[in-house]
């Protein structure tokens, strides 16, 4: 038996093990259970006996163990349907001091969209209300109605009210990617780290100190190797793309990375070989950019970029021979 429901009083009964099994209380007490034909056939629990008269409970209490007694389980080969399946014989919680108001979610296809997205706001409470209101906003919050579409980058506030009672707010921002941009992956990100699929390494989200969060990309044992259409010709002066260490989960800096630009899509030239200045063995959530500030404005359309790989932890770590992961969130020109 054990307490299903954490921080409540009621542990809830299964089939017993042992034949006999004895608590030692520290109040000097002692609780007995005691199992009646018990062995591999008769796995139903048919009748319990507390304190010597009829218990038609699924369930025992905290204070029944702290007062000490005797628990006696008849088994049987086949469950007796009608012991314990009384309403009142069920456990029941109920919370009615303290009330909470479950807060709302956001309901969208991609936090990225190029044309304009559509926003649905829910809530597991179907007697709240929900409302919103668009940051940066003049105006208050709104009874939501209906989904909402926006066509820029947005970020929207969200509650729900259940008879007075206030949720805590919930945030979600949709960002407008640049339309015409596509990126092809040559080599395979991890299933488990996709950060939402290919498009991750241009839809301008960045990821924080945390590779769990969802914006990092993450490659195991294999280099980086990407290809940047832009959707035109554009004038630049930056370029980079964005990595994290964390050499504790295996995640470490790769080695160098090489961009490549061309106006065309045919003709590539190496713009630039950035080497990683950080020290594999520094620990933590650590974000580096390897960037590279052109001496020039330079028209490109087209960007190769090559992220190497280590290929396995270094032999001072504890994962040594093992493969090594590369984490990615974006790349970018300015």
């Amino acid at each position: 038996f054990y307490p299903v429901t954490p921080g409540t009083d009621k542990y809830i009964i299964g089939s017993p093990i042992f034949d006999t099994v004895k608590i030692h209380l520290e109040n000097g007490k002692t609780f007995k259970i005691i199992t009646n034909n018990n062995d591999e056939e008769n796995i139903y629990v048919l009748s319990i006996n507390y304190n010597g008269k009829p218990w038609t409970k699924s369930f025992i209490t905290h204070q029944m163990i702290m007062d000490g007694g005797e628990l006696v389980f008849e088994m049987g080969e086949f469950p007796n349907k009608l012991w314990g399946s009384k309403k009142e014989d069920r456990p029941f919680q109920k919370i009615e001091e303290n009330l909470i108001t479950p807060v709302p979610y956001f309901s969208y296809n991609s936090k990225t969209f190029e044309n304009k997205s559509l926003v649905e706001i829910k809530s597991i409470s179907k007697e709240s209300q929900i409302n919103y209101k668009i940051k940066k906003s003049k105006k208050t919050f709104a009874k939501y109605t209906s989904k909402l579409e926006f066509t820029e980058t947005t970020k929207i506030i969200a509650q729900s009210d259940n008879n007075g009672i206030s949720s805590f707010t919930e945030t979600a921002e949709l960002i407008k990617i640049p339309a015409g941009k596509s990126i092809k992956l040559n080599t395979n990100y991890s299933s488990q780290y996709s950060a939402g699929g290919d498009i991750a390494l241009i839809n301008m989200l960045r990821g924080g100190s945390d590779f769990k969060t969802g914006n990092w990309q993450g490659y195991e044992g294999v280099n980086i190797k990407a290809e940047i259409d832009l959707g035109e010709v554009v004038e630049i002066n930056e370029i980079g793309m964005g990595f994290l260490q964390d050499e504790n989960s295996w995640i470490f800096m790769p080695e160098f990375v090489i961009f490549e630009i061309s106006e065309n899509g045919s003709d590539f030239e190496e713009l630039t070989k950035v080497e990683n200045t950080v020290n594999p063995k520094s620990s933590g959530g650590i974000i580096e950019n390897f960037e590279f500030k052109l001496d020039k404005i330079t028209k490109i359309r087209f960007i190769k970029v090559f992220a190497k790989n280590r290929g396995t932890c270094p032999a001072w770590h504890k994962g040594a021979g093992n493969k090594s992961w590369i984490f990615a969130d974006e790349i970018w020109v300015e």
